[in-house]
């Protein structure tokens, strides 16, 4: 089906459902104890107001509204003619806009707004890379998207790692926390949900709102546990940091064309040394400094025919600056 197709389809399809839309606790926000939950979490994870906000998808505009009465400049964006309606209607006389449109081409001007909310949005797409692309450019340089999404127990949604990966290779620095507060939903929840605060790619020119970006992703976002970050081995497999908890873990940087590439033999000795007795050297390549090889088949390589290497080895990483890998964010912020 053409994208026209689609959003008519899809549009169809929500404004049958909008007449009960609201009976979820956390789509209606009926309850004072949900309403208040998400009015909490909302404040935490934005910049103050009056910040712009647009809220894509927005539903019967239950978030939309809860931030136009906290002062945010907030705008809602639906394909569906009925909950844009119902939206209008329950915002009253709140100070609020209301837009029909498709969520993944929002009828916004681009660098219109300091932040893109999307509640249980991004899995439903057809074309979410295309749909991240378009929110990015409604951003100013450095401002925030914030995605909540879940994996839930019916199978449907996406798991953390597959939208921190979306927005990464959009260019976002990304973290992830989970929503397990069982008030946010109006009851247990055993399932995956979660929010990802994302910085678009740049940085605001003005220095009060680099500092409040940086002030809001450092606050909202809390420090990863060192044994929960993922890593990639030089082969491709999927692996934590945690898998190398159970021995003393030494983290090197290390670069195939560096002088200091001798260092291998030495990292070596000591994981043949001391390897059996809980200790493991850990190697990420690092072409940060132009002095890496082209690809994660010719370091391996080169490691294991010039210096024997059998310490585990990583995929390249960076290693400094604001796109490095979470692990060394993470070591840099840690104390000794």
């Amino acid at each position: 089906m053409d994208h026209d197709g689609a959003v008519t389809s899809s549009a169809e399809f929500w404004d049958r459902a909008a007449a009960t839309f609201d009976d979820e606790p956390d789509h209606g926000l009926r309850d004072p104890a949900v309403r208040a939950a998400w009015r909490a979490l909302l404040l935490d994870l934005l910049p103050p107001p009056p910040a712009r906000v647009a809220d894509l998808g927005c539903g019967t505009g239950s978030l939309t509204v809860l931030l136009a009465e906290a002062g945010f400049a907030a705008t809602g964006v639906d394909s569906s003619p009925e909950m844009v309606a119902r939206a209008r209607r329950k915002a009253g006389e709140t100070p609020v806009d209301f837009l029909l449109g498709d969520a993944a081409h929002p009828p916004l001007r681009a660098s219109s707004v300091d932040v893109v909310l999307c509640r249980h949005l991004l899995w439903a797409l057809p074309d979410p890379e295309a749909a991240v692309a378009r929110w990015i450019e409604l951003l100013a340089p450095g401002e925030l998207l914030v995605a909540i999404e879940g994996r839930w127990s019916t199978g449907a949604g996406l798991p953390a790692a597959e939208t921190e990966r979306l927005l990464r290779a959009a260019g976002c620095t990304t973290e992830s926390r989970r929503l397990d507060d069982p008030q946010l939903w109006g009851r247990d929840i055993a399932d995956e949900r979660y929010v990802t605060v994302s910085v678009a790619p740049g940085w605001p020119t003005r220095p009060r709102r680099r500092a409040r970006n940086a002030r809001a992703f450092a606050r909202l976002v809390p420090p990863m546990d060192l044994d929960s970050i993922p890593l990639r081995t030089i082969t491709g497999a999927e692996t934590t940091f945690g898998e190398f908890g159970d021995k003393v873990r030494l983290v090197v940087n290390v670069a195939s064309r560096c002088g200091l590439a001798p260092q291998y033999e030495k990292l070596e000795q000591l994981q043949r040394t001391y390897g059996d007795r809980g200790f493991t050297v850990l190697g990420f390549p690092s072409n940060q400094f132009l002095e890496e090889l082209g690809s994660e088949e010719k370091i391996a390589e080169y490691c294991s025919t010039t210096w024997g290497v059998t310490f585990p080895m990583f995929e390249r990483v960076k290693v400094n600056g604001r796109h490095r890998h979470p692990l060394y964010a993470a070591l840099t912020e840690t104390p000794d």
